[in-house]
Formats: structure tokens, sequence, C-alpha cells
């Protein structure tokens, strides 16, 4: 009775700690962006580099589907406007060579569910 007394104090102690240090799950959100302008590709580094240093931000992929940037994120620590403010702020230094704008995602961050017939 004691070791299982003890068992569970030690479940509940770490359980709270590892909540604590933000490495809970969370279920995240897709935020996909489209990207146009003549320097998009060459820019891409810098865009990439900016939302991956954001916080929240625990996806990011500009490759897998051209013109469009696809960002999985912590939706209790980041949002869609703080990321299209972020992209914002970087148009003023890239001006007229590429442009991003916020879209309405059909595609989910987890992974699709199974229609069952």
């Amino acid at each position: 009775m004691m070791k299982t007394c003890l068992a569970l104090l030690a479940v509940c102690l770490l359980a709270s700690v590892w909540s604590k240090s933000g490495y809970a799950a969370s279920p995240l959100e897709r935020v996909t962006l489209m990207v146009a302008g003549d320097e998009c590709d060459s820019l891409s580094r810098d865009i990439e580099t900016a939302l991956k240093a954001h916080p929240g931000v625990r996806f990011f992929d500009g490759r897998s589907l051209p013109g469009h940037l696809l960002i999985d994120v912590d939706p209790e620590q980041v949002t869609a406007d703080d990321l299209a403010r972020r992209v914002a702020e970087l148009e003023t230094t890239v001006q007229r060579a590429c442009r991003a704008s916020l879209m309405q995602s059909c595609i989910t961050a987890g992974i699709a569910p199974v229609a069952v017939q």
C-alpha cells in the first residue's frame, strides 16, 4: 500500500512539473500564408527564420506547397494574426518584393479523421 501511494505521488509530481515546463501536449493549429512576388524565393529564408523564432511556432514548411507557408502553432501562445503582423513587419523591409497574406486553411495540423461507414 505504501509503495502504491509513493508511486502515485511521484507520478503526480512529475505530471505537475512536466505541464508547467511547457511540454504538455496542446492541440496545434495550422496557419497558412500565401506568398507572392518576384523575390519570394530569395527571401524565403528570412521569412522562415523570423517565423520559426516566434514563440508558439512548432513547425514550419515553406517547400511542400509552392507559394504557401504552412505553419503549425500552439494557439495558446500565438495566433494567425500575430504571424500576419510579423510578416507585415518583414514586408516593410522587403516591400513589393514578396507579399504574404493569411488564408483560411483546409489543411489541418493534426491527422485527418477517417470517416467510418
